[in-house]
């Protein structure tokens, strides 16, 4: 765990969770600036904010950025299935 300037955090503090290994990605597929901003000094920053005790155990208590996608739409099961099995529209759908 790291604060904002990658140094290292003691228990009870809330920070970056980071890792490295090899079974770590490399990078995020063509978007160097991506790359370039999550791996930093050898570690992949994950973006999540946790908080460790004194047994080691990990805490997750935020995320550094949130994105939320949210997608809405209404339909009926019947709709649903009839789009999805047939062009052509019962009279009583129009």
């Amino acid at each position: 765990m790291v604060d904002d300037q990658d140094n290292e955090l003691p228990a009870g503090e809330i920070g970056e969770i980071v890792i490295r290994g090899h079974n770590v990605m490399k990078g995020y597929w063509k978007n160097t600036e991506a790359t370039e901003a999550a791996m930093r000094g050898g570690w992949f920053h994950s973006g999540d904010l946790a908080r460790t005790d004194e047994d080691g155990y990990y805490f997750i208590v935020d995320r550094k950025t949130d994105m939320i996608i949210r997608v809405v739409t209404t339909s009926t099961p019947a709709r649903s299935k009839m789009s999805s099995t047939s062009t052509r529209r019962s009279p009583r759908w129009r």
